[in-house]
């Protein structure tokens, strides 16, 4: 078991990279979103400009959410494709 874990140590690596990846990403996005947003509300009305600064807090948790979910969804068929033909052990 260890042996097998030394070897592909990229695969156990995988996973949490993607995840952090993801929502590092998704943070960037919220952040540049908001940063778009409250510019224009602020000079269309009191209740656009509220609309967006009760909305940053939820948002920060959703869409690195959304982001983690649809990365780990890509990964699947990536990791589908770059599969590698493991040794059958069992034949030994």
């Amino acid at each position: 078991m260890m042996a097998h874990m030394r070897t592909n140590w990229q695969a156990y690596l995988l996973s949490p990279g993607i995840i952090a990846g993801a929502t590092v990403a998704g943070l960037l996005v919220c952040r540049i979103a908001f940063a778009v947003l409250v510019r224009p509300s602020l000079k269309l009305s009191v209740v656009d400009a509220s609309l967006v600064r009760h909305r940053r807090r939820p948002a920060t948790f959703i869409l690195p959410l959304q982001a983690v979910i649809l990365a780990e969804r890509l990964s699947l068929s990536v990791t589908q494709l770059l599969e590698v033909q493991r040794p059958d052990y069992h034949q030994f």
